[in-house]
Formats: structure tokens, sequence, C-alpha cells
């Protein structure tokens, strides 16, 4: 009798929810079946047989399902999110694209890199800023203490470390200068054109672990004074310009304002 119950229990109440609840219910019946009728006998029961499709439906339903990275034009390369259509390995914008593995582009990619490690950590560092300037303020009109007393300490920095290398190389991608030929610059803006995957991640993700392995004090004290210059520039151009610029891995890609220098603008007044 219970068995009966059981199928009917099984057929009639997912019936009366959404699809994502069908496998919460699969699963609880699953270990129904094997506590009621026994693991030895377990798969000799028509209702496992029922339960085990149910539960293959499930996996091929999931989400994360068959979701991989590719490399995409005008888009975000985010597991949460719907790909923009891909752009195939033969495709003319991944062949024209520009290498790290050629010597001459390395630098101009390495500087690139750093300055989207540097504007993406002053955008996730933003509270931390307005706080100290915040203090800033304060401090200033109550003349007791320094600036210097004030300066971020490594706990309020530390979270927004964590999480940055990884989406630095989820979000950012080469500009793209036309339909065809991408810069060497890095952006994370939607609004322009772009293009993501292929070697990009890896070199991203390596160029901001080197950087905060080996300059994360100075890219610190860099993001604050450029909050603190603000009024004159936008802090991402001058922080990008005080790490950039200074940092022996990237400096020699790096015009002096920090932006990368496309070698192949010599060859081609196109580009």
């Amino acid at each position: 009798m219970f068995y009966w119950r059981l199928i009917i229990i099984i057929i009639a109440i997912p019936l009366l929810q959404p699809l994502h609840y069908h496998c919460n219910y699969i699963y609880i019946y699953m270990h129904i079946t094997m506590y009621t009728f026994g693991f030895g006998m377990y798969w000799e029961k028509p209702l496992s047989l029922l339960l085990l499709l149910g539960l293959l439906v499930c996996v091929a339903a999931s989400p994360a399902h068959g979701r991989r990275r590719k490399a995409s034009s005008l888009g975000n390369t985010e597991w949460d999110e719907p790909m923009e259509t891909p752009i195939d390995e033969d495709d003319p914008v991944i062949k024209a694209m520009p290498n790290p593995e050629v010597p001459e582009l390395y630098l101009p990619l390495k500087c690139s890199a750093c300055g989207a490690v540097v504007e993406h950590a002053i955008h996730l560092l933003k509270p931390v800023i307005e706080d100290h300037l915040e203090r800033k303020k304060r401090a200033a009109q109550d003349g007791k203490k320094t600036i210097q007393d004030f300066h971020p300490k490594e706990f309020e920095t530390v979270d927004a470390f964590e999480q940055l290398c990884h989406e630095v190389s989820l979000l950012y991608g080469l500009e793209m200068k036309d339909a065809k030929v991408s810069s060497v610059f890095f952006t994370k803006s939607k609004t322009i054109g772009r293009v993501l995957g292929t070697w990009m991640p890896s070199f991203l993700i390596s160029t901001c672990e080197e950087l905060l392995d080996e300059q994360e004090e100075e890219l610190v004290s860099a993001i604050f004074t450029a909050a603190e210059e603000s009024a004159k520039q936008h802090p991402a151009i001058r922080a990008r310009q005080l790490v950039c610029t200074k940092w022996q891995r990237s400096s020699g890609g790096c015009d002096k304002n920090g932006l990368p220098i496309d070698p192949r603008l010599e060859d081609s007044p196109d580009l």
C-alpha cells in the first residue's frame, strides 16, 4: 500500500511545482525508497527506475550543465549570465588578435593587464576609499591627527583583493578598434566592442597575482594617493600611472601615463 501511495505522490506533487523543485523531490524519494525497500532490492523496483530517470533529467537540466567559457565579443564572460555569440577560433578576429607570445606585444599587454587590475581594484575598494576620505576630512577639521594615521589597514583591503584576480579574468577583454581588429587595451565596458576568452583569462590572473605578490603595498598606496588627488583627474588614470609605469614587469610596455604602447601602430595606420 505504501508503495502505490508513494507512486501517486511522486506523480502528483511535482506537477504542482516549478521545474527547479523536481530534483529536490527526486532526491528525497530516492532516500525514502532505499530506506523502505532496502538497498539490495533497490534497483529491482519499477519505482527506482522512475527515480533514476528523473535524476538523469535533473542533471541534463542543471543550469551548470554544458556551460563553458569561449571567446566572445561585446559581452561578459560570467557563469551566471548567457554568453554572447561565440567567436570561432578560425574567425579573422581571433587570428588578428595580439598575443603575449609575440615578443613585441608581451610588454604592452602586460602594461594593459596591470591597468585592468588597478582599475578593478579601485572599483572593489570604493567603500574603503570613501571611508578613508571621510576620515581624512574629519582629521583635517579636528587638526589633531595626520592623514597617515588614517591610511587603510590590511584587514580593510583583504576581502577586495581575495576576489580581485578572479573578477578581472572574467570581466576584462581587449577593446575592438573595428569589427575585425582588437587593440592591446583591456576594458570591461559593455558599451564598446571587445573580445574575451582564449589566452586572456589566464594572462590576466597571472598578472594580477604577480602584482599583488610584488607590489601590493605600492598598489594600495597609489590607489589612495590617486583618490586624494581625484579633483585633478580620475583616480584610475592616476593610479595606473603610479603603478604600471614603475612596476618592472609592465613599465617597458607603458607610455608616461601608464597606457599600453601598441607597436603595431607603427606598421599600419589602420590599427
